[in-house]
């Protein structure tokens, strides 16, 4: 004997099957266990993932705006940050400053982000000397462009530093 689906209440078991049974005290365990952890979810990643006050003055070095970078990072040391984010602060201030055509300020900073630990700290130099460069003060240009062929011989600044050391004694 063949047994044959009632089709009549296949459309009717299916459509029961995507609907739960609904308890009286269901809407509360759906609060609870679903949406309260999704919204506070929604919430909170935002605010995890938000930049730092350093990544959003980056962010506005990126977009040229230097000048408002500048007060952002200036704003940031105030607050006493750690030795290593201070010279990456100083160094950026730097970089601000220079693109600004605030030659002194900015080779300020450059030499306040210097250490011997400073991974950057050939790069900070390269740019001081061009300062001094832009400055038309070729003693000091002098001085900083043989410190860094002289402390940093591997760097990727070393031809450029002797090339323009170069132009700046003749």
């Amino acid at each position: 004997m063949k047994i044959t689906p009632n089709r009549s209440n296949r459309f009717k078991d299916w459509l029961l099957g995507l609907v739960p049974y609904c308890r009286p005290d269901m809407p509360k365990k759906i609060l609870s266990r679903y949406l309260l952890p999704i919204a506070l979810t929604v919430w909170l990643i935002p605010q995890i993932f938000a930049a730092s006050p350093f990544e959003k003055a980056l962010t506005l070095v990126d977009q040229g705006n230097y000048t408002q970078a500048a007060r952002s990072l200036e704003d940031l040391l105030k607050k006493e940050p750690t030795h290593p984010e201070k010279q990456a602060i100083h160094h950026v201030l730097g970089y601000c400053y220079e693109k600004g055509k605030k030659w002194a300020k900015g080779i300020e900073h450059y030499t306040l982000a210097l250490s011997a630990t400073y991974p950057l700290a050939d790069y900070a130099i390269s740019h001081i000397a061009k300062s001094y460069v832009q400055m038309k003060d070729n003693q000091n240009a002098i001085v900083w462009y043989q410190r860094l062929i002289d402390e940093h011989p591997q760097s990727f600044h070393f031809a450029s530093a002797k090339y323009e050391l170069g132009k700046v004694q003749y």
